[in-house]
């Protein structure tokens, strides 16, 4: 196979989308039988994918480099939708539980979208170790010293041994990653067949960023210029002390996502070949060079890609630093079945299953299909793409299924709904229980209104389909999601129901009875001022929600117990609120909160919040804080629920674990590498690098910095 080698000289990443008509095989100028205006985005399809032959993916990527010089000499292309610019889903929002407490364990791990599906974060703890990505660039300003080829400190990852019954830590050691770039370094934990021991191994994810979904819309030149890899690395912990390397796997590609099942790690990447295209051009790295010559550059792309061969266009994988190996053959790629000639796509998207116990590539599912979201039970991921509209009749939602069973990864089946799946955290609208898939979309009504609904989804095995078998509100139906002109900001899936939370000026929370799958419905209703971005249900029949308190004049925030025992009444039952322009990461990132059962009766959950001056903290109308002017603070908030085996529960207050009693700390400097953890009464408060601990019940005396 002929590599290609990656120069800025265009680091044209097949950043196209549209296809086109025969290739040469002569490496000449301009084919005259390319038509380059009649290039277009291949739409979201609902079709059941088919395998591609070599010759088909051969021809939908060249057609991707010919469609991105066409776009950026500054022509019009033919394009029936530019998904790229739409909202990408990002893996926030939680819906089916909390990743930890194995039986018998009292300490906090991540709080995860799925319950059994582990997601990757910057600080993980295995009951006995806290391991914490440092990232010492953002601390010192060093991130300008790589551009101008200074060394930097790279990033490490520390780890302490934690005393849960003095509330202190011990660091251990370091781990060095590599002197390279990385603005992403995410860690999992493999589990030893002793959990009393703690994690057998640490496992790394570096790459040099988390990547929007690419394929569609404007080429991004001088974006995608860098050697794009993804290095996964695992680091035994038998001795604790001296972690070593014992296996590391290189990917060609951007990494969008992963997750963990067990010991099977699946990861969600894209691959845009790399190569020079405009050589030798007054300015390589652009085509605009060209000032509209499309003739010219045209015919340099010609010359550029007539004699690649479907494997110079297709990413690898290298073990060990060893041999590189293709990561797939010229026909094990999935595409539309409606593909057509003058369709061109400028990556080919994977999910790639990892056996970590084994320390080997397992399975790998490509496909050219747009995507821009996805969503992972623990038995399957579903792969989704918008396209866009402003109405019902005209913009959907295109779901593709694929099956999880173990080493394997497998195309199983294909369906669409319409609406799109909203502007922020789409995958949080989505949720896979007993065999059905329930989706949450939204479009304009005639109005020109936010209108919402939930479709109901399940597979046929036998089409190959996602048919849909239920939806809310029904046709003709005077029901709605939201009252008019209301987004929706919130949403939770919970077994056989789901909360939604909608907002304009009040904060309707929705109760939705999903029980019979053909005919869920709406069983209540709250108003309250606010509303809440994240929201987590307890099985004793309580939610618990946290957001936006726009009742304060200085923009707060507000954590909530609703009690929704019974669906028809549902009651707002403890408040917590902070005034004074009040920030906390877990607005974006659910993985911020933590929370431990420490008996039937009782939840902590821990939230960091970043606090100016003039803040103040209201534990059920009563203050309990407030920040002097000129003073600042990083607090972790402590929270009890109480009373969950009783008649009545309560949220409230029992401190906040303040590192900085004077409060000088910068408000704006947050990293969103603040993270709460719990062992016992222990509880220990990261920001990063550093590490402050306390017991439960005396919040106000401070350990550390460890």
């Amino acid at each position: 196979m002929t590599r290609i080698l990656l120069s800025l000289s265009v680091v044209f990443i097949l950043s196209a989308c549209g296809g086109s008509g025969e290739t040469s095989d002569t490496g000449g100028p301009v084919n005259p039988s390319i038509s380059y205006d009649k290039l277009k985005a291949p739409a979201p399809s609902a079709s059941v994918l088919r395998l591609a032959t070599e010759e088909e993916l051969l021809l939908l990527l060249k057609n991707g480099v010919r469609r991105d010089v066409h776009y950026a000499v500054g022509r019009p292309i033919a394009t029936q939708q530019e998904i790229e610019n739409t909202p990408v889903a990002s893996p926030t929002d939680p819906q089916s539980g909390t990743f930890f407490n194995r039986p018998g364990d009292q300490f906090s791990g991540t709080n995860v979208q799925v319950g059994g599906v582990d997601e990757a974060d910057h600080v993980k703890y295995d009951g006995q170790h806290l391991y914490i990505h440092a990232w010492p660039r953002w601390r010192t300003g060093e991130d300008l010293m790589y551009w101008s080829g200074e060394s930097f400190t790279p990033d490490r990852i520390r780890i302490l041994r934690t005393d849960p019954a003095s509330a202190t830590a011990t660091p251990v050691s370091e781990i060095v990653m590599a002197q390279s770039y990385s603005d992403t370094l995410e860690m999992y934990l493999l589990e030893g067949a002793n959990e009393s021991l703690g994690a057998e191994a640490i496992v790394t994810l570096q790459a040099p960023d988390i990547f929007d979904w690419c394929g569609l819309g404007a080429p991004e030149w001088g974006w995608y210029g860098g050697d794009n890899s993804i290095k996964l690395s695992l680091y035994s912990m038998a001795k604790p002390e001296n972690p070593e390397l014992s296996w590391q796997l290189e990917l060609d590609g951007m990494l969008h996502d992963s997750r963990r099942i067990g010991d099977m790690l699946y990861v969600v990447s894209s691959y845009i070949p790399p190569f020079a295209l405009f050589e030798g051009t007054p300015d390589e790295r652009s085509p605009a060079a060209f000032g509209g010559d499309l003739d010219t550059a045209t015919s340099l792309a010609e010359s550029a890609i007539a004699d690649l061969s479907l494997e110079d266009l297709l990413p690898s994988y290298l073990i060990n630093g060893g041999e590189r190996q293709l990561l797939h053959g010229g026909e094990q790629c999935l595409v539309n079945a409606d593909l057509g000639p003058y369709d061109g796509y400028r990556s080919l998207h994977y999910i790639t299953a990892i056996d970590l116990r084994k320390q080997q590539v397992t399975d790998t599912l490509c496909t050219t299909a747009p995507t821009q979201a996805m969503y992972s039970s623990t038995d399957a991921i579903y792969l989704v793409a918008n396209e866009a509209a402003n109405n019902w009749d005209d913009s959907y939602s295109v779901l593709h299924k694929i099956g999880l069973s173990g080493e394997q990864v497998n195309y199983l089946a294909s369906g669409a709904v319409p609406g799109n799946l909203g502007w922020s955290t789409p995958s949080f609208r989505m949720d896979e229980h007993d065999g059905y898939m329930r989706v949450i979309t939204s479009a304009f009504d005639s109005s020109a209104n936010p209108d919402h609904r939930l479709w109901v989804l399940e597979e046929n095995s036998i089409s190959k389909t996602l048919d849909v078998v239920g939806m809310l509100p029904e046709e003709g139906s005077s029901e709605s999601i939201g009252k008019p002109g209301e987004d929706i900001y919130g949403v939770r899936f919970w077994g056989d129901k789901a909360y939604v939370v909608t907002y304009k000026s009040i904060d309707p929370l929705y109760l939705l009875d999903l029980a019979d799958p053909s005919a869920p419905s709406i069983a209540g209703e709250l108003e309250l001022p606010g509303f809440s971005t994240y929201l987590h249900p307890l099985d004793e029949g309580y939610v618990f929600g946290f957001g936006a308190d726009p009742e304060s004049d200085e923009g707060g925030l507000k954590a909530s117990l609703f009690d929704v025992r019974n669906p028809s009444l549902p009651l707002v039952v403890g408040e917590i609120k902070m005034t004074g322009w009040p920030y906390s990461d877990a607005l974006q990132d659910h993985k911020s909160f933590s929370f431990v059962p420490t008996s039937e009766d009782q939840l902590r959950i821990t939230v960091p919040v970043n606090m100016g001056e003039g803040s103040e903290l209201i534990d059920n109308g009563s203050s309990e804080l407030t920040l002097p002017l000129g003073r600042h603070a990083h607090l972790l908030l402590m929270l009890e629920i109480n009373g969950l085996a009783g008649e009545n529960a309560s949220l409230s207050l029992q401190g906040a674990l303040n590192p900085d009693s004077l409060g000088s700390a910068d408000w704006f400097n947050h990293y969103a590498l603040t993270r709460g953890v719990m062992h016992g009464d222990a509880v220990y408060y990261v920001d990063e690098p550093s590490v402050w601990s306390a017991l439960w019940l005396e919040p106000g005396k401070v350990f550390g910095p460890f």
